[in-house]
């Protein structure tokens, strides 16, 4: 079964163009709007724009019969492969062709720790006693920690980047809102 699956391009270097590009931008007629509508209006449209320009909506067909690394990003950069024309196919072929095989690598890396619905269906079952003999389950504390801590790494990102918190000083006025 084919869909059409319509998504952005947020690589790395995209963010960043993006974050320069928000950086640069003049947000002067944001703060000096009077009316809150228009200047969120204003900013979802400054800030829209930029993401479109920075990180393209791409649109790819995925097929139920593709491997489970072909990614909709996967899909878009074969699809850019395929259209170089032949007098530039050395050249950025092999550019594509290592920025695939990387992306390859790291979704194969990963899928260990994807696991199917299935599967996880089966250890949270087994862990919970939910197909008891009994009827009531009760579960104790190392049970308890055991699903915790089954689920603490089921759900772990290795390139989670916790926020750096900031210093928000005396000299800051806070908003405050009336009804």
């Amino acid at each position: 079964m084919r869909r059409k699956v319509e998504f952005r391009d947020c690589r790395k270097h995209r963010k960043e163009d993006f974050h320069k590009a928000l950086a640069e931008e003049d947000w002067e007629d944001v703060s000096q709007s009077t009316n809150v509508n228009d200047a969120v209006n204003c900013l979802e449209r400054k800030i829209m724009d930029h993401m479109n320009k920075c990180m393209p909506t791409k649109t790819v067909s995925i097929s139920s019969r593709d491997p489970y690394w072909m990614s909709p990003l996967i899909k878009s950069l074969l699809k850019a492969k395929s259209s170089i024309a032949r007098s530039q196919k050395d050249r950025l072929s092999g550019l594509i062709n290592k920025r695939i095989s990387d992306v390859i690598c790291l979704n194969r890396r990963n899928f260990r720790a994807l696991v199917g619905s299935r599967t996880w269906w089966r250890k949270t079952n087994d862990i919970s006693q939910r197909n008891a003999s009994s009827s009531r389950v009760t579960l104790d504390n190392a049970s308890l920690a055991r699903l915790n801590r089954y689920f603490g790494q089921l759900c772990h990102d290795d390139n989670y980047v916790e926020p750096t918190l900031s210093i928000i000083g005396d000299e800051v006025d806070i908003p405050s809102f009336t009804e």
